[in-house]
């Protein structure tokens, strides 16, 4: 006898329910402790400020407190809201952004603005640079196994995984492969807005900020 819509719509949202619920238990799970969210936010302050002290001498290294690891694909509208908050002007263009200061900002005024904008909000791609081999591997598991299965589940396309030692062996690369990758490129905002509420792009415990 075939099985009526009504009963596969039960399954299908059955095991929506389930993957989520797993999504949502793993993530929770400590796996990078505070000392080192505050080690990894001062080693990507330190790499960030190099090529800074190097052009300018004389400039002061500011002091900047993490407020959340990002998505990648948020970097260049986070990094235009930011710069405009300090008076430059800049504008969102394809992956990346265009900027310009007014005439009394001096060339080291703006590159300390830069230094501001990337070290308060690293990218999941900068954090995962400095995670130990553990961390990797949970963070592997986090997109393979919860969020890669959501997005599935939801319909939409996700690129296939690379194998475990390919993902920790690449991981210093740019870009880290992710799940939501053709998403984030083939999708309207509302649409990856609502998926990444579903399916968490970034676990909690890779969040510098909290």
């Amino acid at each position: 006898m075939a099985r009526s819509p009504w009963w596969a719509a039960t399954l299908v949202l059955t095991a929506g329910a389930i993957l989520l619920a797993g999504c949502a238990s793993q993530s929770t799970h400590e796996i990078v402790s505070s000392r080192d969210r505050q080690r990894i936010a001062a080693e990507i302050m330190d790499a960030n400020w190099v090529p800074i002290a190097a052009e300018f001498p004389d400039a002061e290294q500011p002091v900047v407190v993490v407020t959340r690891t990002i998505n990648d694909n948020d970097w260049a509208a986070t990094m235009v809201s930011c710069l405009r908050d300090t008076g430059i002007n800049a504008v969102v263009r394809g992956d990346g952004f265009s900027y310009s200061a007014p005439a009394e900002f001096s060339a080291s005024q703006i590159a300390v603005s830069r230094y501001v904008c990337d070290s308060t909000t690293p990218t999941a791609t900068d954090v995962t640079r400095y995670l130990n081999r553990v961390q990797l591997d949970a963070l592997y598991r986090y997109y393979v196994g919860s969020v890669r299965p959501c997005l599935l589940v939801a319909g939409m396309p996700s690129p296939r995984p690379p194998t475990w030692f390919s993902f920790v062996t690449g991981a210093l690369s740019r870009p880290v492969w992710h799940p939501f990758n053709l998403v984030w490129q083939s999708r309207p905002e509302q649409t990856v807005r609502y998926l990444e509420e579903r399916c968490p792009p970034v676990p909690p415990w890779l969040d510098l900020g909290r």
